[in-house]
Order: structure tokens, then sequence, then C-alpha cells
């Protein structure tokens, strides 16, 4: 799991100040140090347990407070590295808004911290319960007054996203009472022995039994309900109700002269076909997602095909059977004395001849040559219009679009695509590395890193962490040699170089045994990472994302893959 904590001052100033810089550390020693969890075995945990290898990941930072809480007035904090007993540190990935003095790259203050936290275990449950602690430190216990804080994740996105569900889900009944009320009012006629309002009431009430059908048949494959799956119900409501409607005309056109069972047969094989078409469209339509690569959408698309047919089967088996056992007692001789409602209903009478003289002038208008050159004028505007929107359209999957502006993940995204602008990195992973002890291949690696550090929007070799340089240097040291003298790459060196600095623990997977035999399987594949800047929102990144894959094709052999947060949205547009 991969959470994101952004930490500002509440009156927006710099977090260097006395007062916010303690506040500061304490927040980030109770994240890594003081919330506990317990696993199944009732073993307790914190952040440390559950962090490797990726614990080191806010390591710059908490240098850096280290640094000034310690007053070491004689290391000089610079931006984006800083220089450390000759290491080179990279705080950019971390602090936002900085305040360089004149001139310099030297740091004064900076009014943002972005803290990321990798967690890996086996059980899931202390994962998600150490990230609700952490939530509930971060936004509900006001421990810390001075700073204003969030955080964000996958698990936090999907936890807005079943909210947002479960609020929805009332408004399902609210729907269907409507609907129910429309469609009971619009199946009176103005002889009321023709009224159909109990036939409209149970024809509604069928989409119901297919929406519970439909979760019913879906889960029992394994695929599980989502909070998306309650548009799938909202849907299958308009498609129910829209069979009834259809139906219902087709009865009333039905001759009153034949048997019961003769018109409902007419009925069906005039309904039957619009109904037919309706369905296989829908069908066709959402079948097209149960291909997509966002799963979300894919459960979405599954639900709403099986929902359509199942429907489909249901109006056109129930609902003629409803008729055929109620449709009598338009046939029976009404007694006044046993209903509430006259006979002939004269309102209903009046806005049925209202209806007819509407349509007999709408008819007689559309023949009219001036309306044919209003309507194709119409069309053309509505096209050009249409073509507008399809070529100004942009994609964009940002949680920003599937919660409410008030909601906490919605803030912290907004605040959070603003600050990063800053600085961002990219992980370049190599899969197949090759044999670095070949110059050429050697050359190669190097060529690819300069290729990535030169890209649109990077911000430079400054912003470049890959461990051959490092490693150079520490063969370098290791090796001896003469000054001018190039050392040779060789694998057997690394262990001992990975336990010297465990950063590069978690860029690269080794086997310990090829190292001592100095094999290129030492090095299985190894990751870099380098900055950019500017860009955030998704669908400015996807063409630097395009960027990044044509370098990587330049580069066959090596098997190079950039990733980035936006690579998997940009894969599902």
């Amino acid at each position: 799991m991969f959470k994101d904590v952004l930490v500002e001052a509440k009156d927006g100033g710099s977090l260097l100040r006395s007062g916010y810089r303690e506040q500061v550390w304490d927040l980030v020693e109770e994240i890594s140090t003081k919330i506990k969890v317990k696993d199944s075995s009732g073993r307790e945990l914190t952040y440390m347990e559950m962090c490797e290898p990726y614990c080191g990941k806010n390591d710059a930072f908490i240098t850096l407070l280290k640094l000034y809480n310690q007053n070491y007035s004689r290391i000089d904090i610079t931006y984006p590295t800083m220089d450390i007993l000759g290491k080179q540190v990279f705080i950019a990935g971390n602090i936002y808004g900085v305040h360089l003095a004149n001139g310099s790259n030297s740091v004064e203050g900076f009014d943002t911290v972005i803290l990321r936290y990798y967690m890996v275990y086996p059980e899931t449950k202390p994962l998600y319960d150490w990230e609700a602690k952490m939530v509930h430190l971060l936004y509900d216990s006001g421990k810390y007054d001075l700073l204003k804080s969030g955080a964000a994740s996958d698990s936090l996105v999907a936890q807005e996203v079943k909210e947002m569900g479960e609020k929805s889900a009332p408004l399902l009944s609210i729907a269907l009472a409507v609907l129910m009320a429309f469609l009971m009012i619009c199946s009176f006629r103005s002889k009321r022995r023709e009224s159909k309002p109990l036939e409209a009431l149970l024809g509604g009430a069928t989409p119901l039994l297919a929406g519970v059908t439909t979760v019913g048949v879906v889960s029992a494959t394994g695929l599980a309900f989502q909070s998306i799956v309650v548009s799938t119900l909202f849907l299958l409501l308009a498609i129910g109700i829209d069979d009834v409607f259809i139906m219902l005309a087709a009865w009333h056109r039905t001759e009153r002269e034949l048997d019961i069972p003769q018109r409902v047969a007419q009925m069906v094989k005039v309904s039957g076909c619009s109904m037919t078409v309706t369905s296989i469209t829908n069908i066709i339509s959402f079948g097209n997602g149960v291909f997509s690569s966002t799963p979300v959408l894919q459960t979405f698309a599954i639900y709403s095909v099986v929902a359509s047919m199942i429907c489909y089967l249901y109006q056109l088996i129930l609902f003629p059977a409803i008729l055929t056992l109620t449709a009598h007692k338009e046939y029976e001789k009404s007694d006044e004395d046993k209903s509430c409602l006259p006979e002939e209903l004269k309102c209903i009478k009046k806005a049925g001849e209202f209806h007819d003289r509407a349509w007999k002038t709408l008819a007689r208008l559309v023949g009219k040559p001036w309306l044919r050159v209003l309507m194709i004028a119409v069309l053309l505007v509505y096209w050009t219009f249409t073509y507008y929107g399809i070529s100004t359209v942009e994609t964009d999957l940002s949680v920003q679009k599937l919660a409410p502006k008030e909601a906490r993940i919605v803030i912290f995204k907004e605040r959070y695509d603003e600050v990063i602008k800053g600085m961002q990195t990219v992980a370049i992973v190599v899969t197949t590395p090759g044999d670095l002890r070949d110059p050429k291949v050697f050359a190669d690696v190097n060529n690819t890193i300069r290729d990535y550090e030169t890209a649109s929007y990077s911000y430079g070799p400054e912003s470049t962490f890959c461990f051959l340089k490092p490693y150079m240097e520490f063969l370098e040291f290791h090796e001896g040699g003469e000054e001018d003298e190039e050392i040779p790459f060789t694998y057997k060196h690394i262990p001992a170089f990975i336990k010297s600095d465990g950063y590069w623990k978690a860029t690269m997977r080794i086997n310990e045994t090829a190292c001592a035999l100095d094999e290129p399987e030492c090095l299985t594949s190894f990751l870099f990472t380098t900055g950019f800047t500017t860009l955030a929102s998704y669908n400015e990144m996807f063409p630097l994302i395009e960027e990044w894959r044509a370098i990587a094709r330049k580069h066959p052999a090596l098997g190079v893959y950039a990733y980035s947060e936006r690579s998997t949205y940009a894969d599902q547009v």
C-alpha cells in the first residue's frame, strides 16, 4: 500500500519557523513509530515493521529536519539536493513552495511537505487499521494545532467512492417512487375501465426484481458488488419503465373485440420488436465496456449487460402475464357504487383531446417547406456544436470527478496537484540490464538515463538518482588504481555497496551468488528516478508519458519501462 501525506502551516507560512518545525518533527515521528496496530497473532506493529524495504523513502526530509533541529550550521541546505559528507541527498521530492536565498540555491524555508509511506505486510487488515489511525491523527485529533494535514491513497479513494454509493442508494427509492407515480398517472384513460394503474405498478416493480436477480447472478460468479453498480440499478429502472409504456401503448391499440389471449399476442408482437432492438443496443453498448482494462468500468459493464438481458426477459414474460390476469376488468360492466371514480374521467379526456390536436398540428407543420429548411439549419448547427465539443473534449480520471468538492480526498487532491507542479519523479525500471561489463551495454544504459534527464519538463541530472554513479565511485575507492585510470565495471562489490547504503536496496534486484562470481545474473533489474516539473493533471501528462515510452522503445535490449502514478490511467483512457 502507498499513502501520500501533505503537511502545511495553517497560516500558509514556512514550516521551518520555530514551533511549526517542532510540530512537523513530532508528527513525522508519531506516524513512523507511535501509531500501533496488531496482526492476527496479536503482534504489535508500527510503520517501521511494515515498510521494509521502503522505510527510507522519507529519510532525506528527516535528515533535513535533524540538521535544523540540531543547528548544524556547517552544512548548507541546498535545493534540489544537499551534500552530506560527500553524499548527494535529494530533498526536492519532499519539500515544496521552497524559498531560496537571493542568487543561490540555499534553502531559507518551505511551505509544504509531502511524505510518502510504502507499506508491505502479508496481512491487509493491519495496513488498513494503521491507515485509519493515521487519518484520524491528521484530520480529527487536533493534536497539531499549527498544522493543516491531509492524506490520500487508493484505499481512501475507494472508501470515498463507496460512501458515495451508500449515499446514492437511498435516492433509488425516491427515483422509484417518482417514476411509479408518473407511470400510474400516465396509465389512466378517459374510460375508467381501460385504465391500468395496478398493472403499471406491477410492471414498474419488475425492474426491481430484475435488479435483485442481476446482483445475485453476477455475485454468484465471484465478481464483487461495487458502489458504481448502483448506477446500473438506476439505469434498470429507466429501461424497465420504458418497456411498460411501450407495452401499455401497444395494448390500447389492439382491437377490443379480440379475446384477451389474442390481444396479448398482438401487444407482444407490436411492442416486442421495439423492446428487443432497445435491449440489443444496450447489450452491445455496455458489452464494449466488458473488455475495458479499468476494473471498475468492467464491473459496471458486466452488471449492465446482465441487467439488460434479465430485465428484457422479465418484462417480456411477466408483464403480458399480468395483463392476461387483469384485463378481464375491461370487459366487466362498471358499478358506480363500487368505485370512487366516475366511468368517464373528463380531465383525462380533455388531455387526450389536447394531445390529438397537438400531434395533428405538428403533422401539418412537418409538411411545410419552410419547416424542412429550418430543421436542416438546426441540424447543421447541432452538428457544428457536436463536432466542436468532441474536438475539445478532455479525458480526466481524477478523483475530483468522483466525489463532492467538500470531500476530504478532493480537497487533498486539488492542493496536492497544485503543489507537486514544483517537482515530481518518474521511476524508470530497467528489466534486462544485460552485461554491464560490456562498454557498449554500459554506454547504452547511461544514454538511456541521459535521454530521460533531457526529456520535456525534466529537471535535469540534479534530480536523477541511479545506483551507477555512486557505485562506480564505490568501485574507485575499493579498487584503487591510478588517478586517471578508468575503473572497469564489476559485479562482485554490489552486495557490499548495498550494505554500505541501504537506500539502494529497494532499487536493485540482485543474486548474491552470481555477484560473487562476477556474472551478469547478479543484477536482474534495477530502477532509477529523475525529476520533472510543471505538469500535474492526468490529461496534461499523457503526451509526456508517450514521450517516455518512445525513449524506452529506443533501447529495446534493456527492457525499459517508465512508471508514474499517471501511467496506469493513461492506459485506461
